[in-house]
């Protein structure tokens, strides 16, 4: 999220403290209360021309991380110096930890690996032809805050991390379908992260190998 905040004009939460619990091996972060409403509270109250700023400001959110380079930027997973272990994220990452990836390859392999177990197998291989980049990788209605201020915020980074750009949509349809939203913001979803309507069919076919 300071990666975020120090190289994009996205307004997120101020971080104010990290407190490390050695004990439990986890880090309680302390952070700004961003005052306004979910966008899934508020979404069907909205004008059309009220959900079209939103969508487009949303979609501008979603390239600017994009264009972030780091040292680290060619290492799928969240980001840090050496390559991290995907701790949390939407469930075609796996059931538990995956990674570490130390690059793009491992990455796929893993995935082409789930694709052999599944049934029947998947013979096509996973799409590794985009750019890996920064995406939020969470991007729900819940995760949106239409603030007091008017500005749309995004929040709870947790996910995050550098991975192909089609992630961005995968997961927020992901997203959508957990927390179970009906009506138009299915429509906008492909306007915001980009239609990666094969990609997504990818992932479905292989199914519950991902468990495996």
């Amino acid at each position: 999220m300071e990666l975020v905040r120090a190289h994009t004009t996205i307004p997120t939460p101020h971080i104010h403290r990290k407190v490390r619990v050695e004990k439990e091996d986890y880090v309680l972060i302390v952070m700004e209360y961003v005052e306004g409403r979910q966008l899934s509270e508020c979404w069907s109250s909205l004008s059309f021309w009220s959900k079209l700023r939103i969508i487009f400001t949303l979609r501008q959110y979603v390239r600017q991380p994009r264009q972030i380079r780091t040292p680290y930027s060619s290492v799928p997973g969240p980001p840090g110096e050496t390559p991290q272990i995907c701790w949390r994220g939407p469930p075609y990452i796996g059931a538990g930890p995956a990674g570490p990836f130390p690059d793009y390859a491992s990455l796929s392999h893993f995935f082409n690996g789930l694709a052999s177990r599944a049934d029947p197998p998947v013979s096509e291989p996973f799409d590794d032809s985009r750019p890996l980049v920064l995406t939020h990788h969470d991007l729900g209605m819940r995760n949106i805050i239409i603030g007091v201020d008017g500005r749309v915020w995004l929040i709870d980074w947790g996910w995050a991390g550098i991975y192909p750009e089609w992630f961005e949509y995968t997961g927020a349809n992901f997203a959508a379908e957990n927390d179970e939203v009906s009506g138009s913001w299915w429509w906008f979803i492909p306007l915001i992260a980009g239609p990666y309507f094969t990609q997504e069919g990818w992932l479905h076919s292989i199914g519950y190998s991902i468990y495996r």
